[in-house]
């Protein structure tokens, strides 16, 4: 592959079908373009906490999604330099996506996560348990699974006081999205959201103070 052009190897790539020749493409263009992402990466996330992790999670993730996506780089220039710089312009969008991905989600999970302990927090603010968060903390932590967690986490933001169960009375897309995300059914989901919650109350009944 060391002969083909850049904009080749993402033809060759993208031929799923050869396993053989689409792999060595890959390795190929990540010969040639690792230095530049890495740098690109680097020079963005340099300055955030655990920097050199989240450095790897998205070099790791912008070369996932040229490899699944390649065919959607498209350059009619012959020029080799010009079509280096489209690539060059076309990884470094991979990549801002996916720097505003990562903290989307990190965002998303600590506004989960407050989210929960205040619903937790009203839940037991008239009960016979004083509240702290500490402890709520470590409630949340008895659950085994990050997988679990997500649940419950999920569950909490769409609780609402009342006579029924609310894992059965979720909003349907939202246990839709749920059983999807974790290729899983939506009764499953419901298991999982009844178990987690006992979880945390038999945690919480046990270490709470009166």
């Amino acid at each position: 592959m060391v002969a083909e052009t850049d904009a080749d190897l993402l033809v060759i790539m993208s031929m799923k079908d050869d396993v053989e020749s689409s792999h060595a493409s890959f390795t190929e263009f990540h010969r040639r373009y690792k230095k530049f992402l890495y740098f690109l990466i680097e020079r963005t996330c340099s300055n955030h906490p655990n920097s050199k992790e989240l450095i790897k999670v998205i070099f790791n993730n912008v070369l996932l999604n040229v490899f699944q996506y390649c065919e959607s780089f498209n350059c009619s220039e012959k020029d080799e330099e010009i079509v280096k710089k489209k690539i060059m312009g076309w990884l470094t969008t991979i990549a801002k996506t996916e720097y505003k991905a990562q903290f989307i989600k990190t965002t998303k999970k600590v506004e989960e996560e407050m989210m929960y302990k205040s619903m937790v927090k009203s839940s037991i603010s008239q009960s016979k348990y004083s509240y702290s968060e500490e402890i709520v903390g470590k409630a949340f932590e008895q659950i085994p699974k990050d997988r679990d967690r997500d649940i419950l986490r999920t569950y909490w933001i769409f609780y609402e006081k009342g006579e029924k169960s609310q894992a059965k009375n979720m909003p349907d897309d939202v246990l839709d999205d749920l059983a999807l995300r974790y290729n899983t059914t939506k009764e499953n989901i419901r298991t999982i959201i009844s178990r987690t919650n006992k979880i945390v109350k038999t945690f919480l009944e046990n270490n709470y103070k009166k």
